[in-house]
């Protein structure tokens, strides 16, 4: 193991506490240039206990800047680009830039900030942020400026090899010229969401009408002085919503009518289409996971998926008024249709059939004449893994039954069950009677009682149960 492998090994084992005051100090000499760590080192070894203590950092001149677009930033790097969201790629080469355009005024700027960290001083960072918000936008358009020229010098094409990268400099401008606004507009947010009990981290868990009412009065101000970079405001908001579909009471809150033919006519159409392409990519997940046709099936992924889709899609279509002819109600019935196909009676048939191999296994000899059943496999009891496998296939079907019956997943899972209830109930018959042949047997015992616990989560309403006693009345009366 080399010496920064044995360095992040020992600051694993840190406390949350002893983290925090390490990073501090840390940070502290890298800002004063006094550095004698590896800081980046350290400090990314650190970070999972620093994210575990949510603990104030002390910034360096870039993170205070990128403290500007803080919630539009995303650690993949997706392509295409998606409005309101940026990869944390994007930040290296466009901060090397900076720095040569910035100059002299960049590097006043970080010791007027390292200034506030020394012995004695306040630690309040506002006016230095103000004011470096403002240099580095001026600095980024222009920036964004020469890499829209049709000639860039060749340290401008080293930095910046791909147009995508281009493109994230000019949303970066456009994030730092609301950054005053857009950071006022969360923290009074923040204040009543937190006094409510409605912040996780910098999750919103719940848009409450009080959040709602702030935006509003944010996002009417912005458009006065601002124009359509107001839905930069929203696009943020949609990041930090646990339930993304929130943002349409904002959309309501402005006095726009529940129907989605007027808001996507306004620059709130940007915040529509990403809810729509949300959606779709739920689809598309869901698909992904019941596609291959070998191997077992995750039924508790699954049926995870299904479920944030249809939580999804409720969501949806309970805030606003999608017309199915519209062209964002027709996307979303193709999302429906695109789930329906991806679980439909193929899938559900292989989910049954996995479901018995784990539970209720049968073998067929050879020369077994065709129509005529196959015998059990006793060899084995069901391990508990097998046995959990398919009781979530069970909660998987049950689920689709009931509550995807709104979606039109209901029927083909219903139409499974009714079969699955009939083979089971076959199966435990002919277990049932080798038990009289054979009482106590233990592999007989352990497939019935398997089949029991399935069958009551297919149906509940008793079966299981009187299985199982069946096979109890069976068994032999002590000595």
């Amino acid at each position: 193991m080399d010496r920064a492998a044995q360095l992040v090994e020992v600051l694993g084992k840190l406390s949350a506490l002893e983290a925090v005051a390490l990073a501090r100090a840390v940070e502290l000499a890298r800002l004063k240039g006094r550095e004698t760590l590896p800081t980046e080192l350290v400090l990314d070894a650190l970070r999972p206990r620093l994210r575990e203590a949510r603990a104030g950092r002390i910034p360096n001149l870039r993170r205070l800047v990128c403290a500007a677009f803080q919630y539009f930033l995303i650690d993949e790097e997706e392509l295409p680009r998606v409005p309101g969201r940026l990869p944390r790629a994007a930040i290296a080469p466009w901060w090397t830039a900076l720095q040569r355009i910035g100059g002299a005024e960049l590097r006043a700027l970080e010791a007027e900030l390292a200034g506030r960290f020394t012995e004695g001083a306040s630690g309040d960072t506002q006016d230095v942020a103000l004011a470096a918000w403002s240099k580095a936008a001026e600095w980024t358009r222009s920036l964004s400026q020469e890499l829209a020229a049709p000639k860039r010098d060749a340290a401008l094409r080293e930095l910046f090899p791909r147009v995508e990268l281009g493109a994230d400099v000019a949303a970066i401008a456009d994030l730092l010229a609301i950054a005053a606004p857009v950071t006022a507009a969360f923290a009074a947010m923040d204040q009543v969401l937190a006094a409510a009990g409605k912040l996780d981290g910098r999750q919103i868990v719940e848009f409450i009408p009080e959040a709602v009412t702030i935006a509003k009065q944010h996002y009417v101000a912005m458009s006065e002085a601002q124009g359509m970079r107001n839905s930069l405001l929203a696009l943020g908001l949609l990041n930090r919503l646990r339930r993304p579909w929130h943002i349409l009471r904002l959309a309501r809150a402005l006095s726009w009518k529940q129907n989605d033919a007027l808001l996507r006519q306004t620059e709130f159409a940007v915040v529509g289409e990403r809810l729509i392409q949300g959606l779709a990519k739920s689809a598309q997940d869901i698909a992904a996971l019941a596609a291959p046709r070998t191997g077992a099936i995750d039924a508790a992924r699954i049926a995870a998926a299904i479920a944030d889709y249809m939580e999804e899609a409720e969501g949806l279509l309970g805030e606003f008024g999608f017309r199915r002819d519209s062209d964002w109600g027709e996307a979303i019935l193709r999302t429906r249709v695109s789930v329906s196909d991806a679980i439909g009676r193929a899938f559900l048939g292989r989910l049954a059939e996995q479901m018995m191999a784990r539970i209720l296994p049968v073998e067929r000899r050879a020369g077994t004449p065709r129509g005529v059943s196959a015998e059990p496999d006793l060899r084995e009891p069901p391990s508990d893994g097998a046995i959990a496998e398919a009781i979530e296939a069970a909660k998987l079907l049950a689920m689709l039954q009931h509550r995807g019956a709104r979606h039109g997943f209901g029927q083909p899972a219903h139409d499974t069950i009714d079969a699955l209830g009939t083979e089971i109930e076959k199966r435990t018959r002919d277990l049932l009677d080798a038990l009289r042949r054979s009482p106590g047997h233990p592999v007989i015992e352990a497939q019935i009682s398997a089949a029991a616990h399935v069958i009551d989560v297919l149906f509940e309403d008793g079966r299981g149960s009187t299985i199982a006693r069946r096979m109890r009345l069976l068994r032999p009366a002590p000595a």
